[in-house]
């Protein structure tokens, strides 16, 4: 049996003044800060509180390479939720 959510795969657009946001906070260096606004816009909760998760830790230890192996792995997720869902994947991944 085919579902429905599989039939109708339309995507959106995230928009230009969202992306800009985000590529403002990766000019900044706020790398996985930029990763969290990009997982609110796609509404995964999960991801959302992983990544505020790092950025407590990076704050804690003043250094964003320890969380780098964890952050890797999440942005796979991320990124191929971002790609589901958004026509203009490829602008929201230039800004990264």
């Amino acid at each position: 049996m085919i579902k429905l959510k599989h039939i109708i795969s339309e995507k959106k657009e995230l928009g230009g003044a969202k992306i800009h946001q985000i590529d403002m906070l990766t000019d900044r260096n706020s790398h996985t800060r930029a990763r969290a606004e990009l997982a609110r816009h796609i509404g995964d909760k999960r991801l959302i509180k992983a990544y505020e998760g790092l950025m407590y830790v990076e704050d804690l230890l003043r250094d964003a390479n320890d969380t780098s192996g964890a952050r890797n792995r999440l942005d796979k997720k991320l990124f191929a939720q971002a790609k589901k869902m958004y026509s203009d994947y490829e602008q929201i991944q230039g800004v990264f």
